[in-house]
């Protein structure tokens, strides 16, 4: 990958009510290596992030839709001139936040479909 063109996979949040025996953060409390806390607690990966090489940021994560900051989050990364791209299992229904992710004028939205049972 040329020096100009990194792309982070920021695992936000570690939280996310399905448990998927499939899902690679199916950390137990104490070996789950994802940053814990609020927005304040995030401002050293922001910091990081901040950097010009780094041009494109997924914000995966379980589910980072149930990170009370996410808006926040995009916010900042999007005022570093970022492209940001959140993956999502959709699980989150709550229009109002919809409509405050989509005002940030992020970049894209993935959509999980992931399933290890052939039925879903």
């Amino acid at each position: 990958m040329k020096e100009n063109c990194k792309q982070v996979l920021w695992a936000i949040n570690e939280k996310c009510p399905y448990g998927c025996k499939y899902c690679y953060l199916s950390f137990d409390e104490d070996h789950n290596p994802l940053v814990r806390g609020n927005y304040q607690n995030n401002e050293n990966t922001l910091k990081f992030l901040a950097n010009p090489t780094i041009k494109t940021i997924f914000l995966a994560g379980a589910e980072p839709l149930l990170n009370a900051d996410i808006v926040n989050i995009i916010k900042t990364l999007k005022s570093f001139n970022k492209q940001v791209v959140l993956c999502t299992n959709g699980i989150v229904t709550n229009e109002n936040l919809w409509k405050d992710i989509l005002s940030t004028n992020l970049d894209a939205i993935s959509f999980s479909l992931d399933s290890y049972k052939k039925e879903y």
